[in-house]
Order: structure tokens, then C-alpha cells, then sequence
């Protein structure tokens, strides 16, 4: 499954960048997408599961994505971080 999300998260976010220029712009030198992800079967998730998984992504940096948007419009002033 891991080696999948890792596809999957590689492949959209190429083309996510190749199709919208600013975002190139916008997350150059920067990750996409999270670094981690859930996977379980419907059958055994409960939802103290997912607010736990939600409780443990808090503490991870997040990234300012009020700007981003996917629309053919240039970000007119994309945020720069160092």
C-alpha cells in the first residue's frame, strides 16, 4: 500500500504542477502533499481512530495553503518561506 500512495501522491502531484504554473512557483523547494498517510479497512475504523490520526497530523508543520488555488489564475503574490 505504501509503495501505491507513494505512486499516486508522485504522479498527481506532477501533473497538479505541470498543469498550473503558479504552483510551481508557489511550492518550489517545498513537498506537495503530507508526508504520511492512513490506511485501514472500513470494516475496523472507528472514529476515535480518525480523530486520533487527525490529533497526530496537528503536530506536524503545516504549510500556508490560503493562497493555493487550482484555477488557470497566477497566485499574484505567492507566499515565500524560508
Amino acid at each position: 500500500i505504501s509503495q501505491i500512495v507513494q505512486w499516486l501522491k508522485g504522479v498527481s502531484s506532477r501533473v497538479l504542477l505541470q498543469e498550473f504554473p503558479h504552483l510551481r512557483k508557489q511550492f518550489w523547494g517545498k513537498h506537495f502533499w503530507a508526508r504520511g498517510y492512513l490506511a485501514v479497512s472500513s470494516g475496523t475504523i472507528t472514529g476515535a481512530m480518525i480523530q486520533d490520526y487527525i490529533s497526530e497530523q496537528e503536530g506536524e508543520p503545516v504549510h500556508d495553503d490560503s493562497q493555493f488555488r487550482i484555477d488557470d489564475t497566477p497566485n499574484p503574490s505567492p507566499s515565500r518561506r524560508g
